[in-house]
């Protein structure tokens, strides 16, 4: 970014400010992953640029990849999904590297304390991590007070408003919240939406997975288990 402005001396002055590159690492290359990565792509911002450091699945993994062919080249990589390996390589980045969490894995989830620990911000639309033991959950909070990495989850609720923000501005401001309500699952009202209009129950379950509104196993909303998490 350059600016250009005549100043009170009557000089002209030039100021220019290269755009600041923020390295992410991504877990996840389906619906969720796999849009973010086109949204990176497509993004045009003065101030930053996202650099895509790495990208992984259950079972591969990418380094330095090229945005247009992540998810063929990770498809034929030799590249195995090693935690502690993914982790140690991570860790050696300069600061500000950002690990998002696009999965519903577990197993990704249990992995959290040891990147943020290692000073790897994360930030997660997943549900798991929060829903493991309380201890667990306490550790993950202690990571957002300043000058520590940072971990964020406020899509894991609301479809993406900021709920999450919201709710922690009021409880800082000495505000007590007596009541919540709405709806608990986006993906169910969608289904029984669908219900309504005579579409076959098989065709909206692929229709919610394809398009990003269930969970990366519709079982888990179908079951309950996303509301109660």
């Amino acid at each position: 970014m350059s600016i250009t402005l005549n100043s009170i001396t009557g000089k002209n002055i030039s100021i220019y400010k290269s755009k600041k590159t923020i390295p992410v690492f991504i877990a996840g290359n389906g619906a969720i992953g796999g849009t973010l990565i086109r949204q990176i792509k497509q993004l045009d911002n003065p101030l930053f640029r996202i650099s895509i450091i790495g990208v992984c699945n259950s079972k591969k993994v990418i380094w330095n990849p090229d945005p247009d062919l992540i998810h063929e080249k990770l498809r034929y990589s030799d590249g195995e999904t090693n935690w502690e390996n993914i982790t140690n390589k991570l860790a050696r980045y300069p600061e500000g590297l950002i690990f998002i969490d696009a999965t519903g894995s577990e197993i990704v989830a249990r992995q959290y304390l040891k990147l943020l620990s290692k000073g790897i911000h994360i930030t997660t639309p997943s549900k798991r991590a929060n829903t493991f033991e309380q201890n667990y959950f306490e550790e993950l909070k202690a990571f957002q007070k300043p000058g520590k990495a940072q971990y964020r989850y406020e899509t894991a609720v609301g479809a993406g408003l900021p709920v999450i923000n919201t709710i922690n501005n009021l409880i800082e401001s000495g505000d007590s919240i007596t009541k919540i309500s709405g709806v608990v699952s986006g993906t169910m009202t969608y289904i029984f939406n669908q219900l309504q209009q005579g579409i076959p129950f098989s065709k909206i379950i692929k229709s919610a997975k394809t398009e990003g509104y269930s969970e990366p196993d519709p079982r888990d909303d179908l079951s309950g288990e996303d509301v109660a998490r």
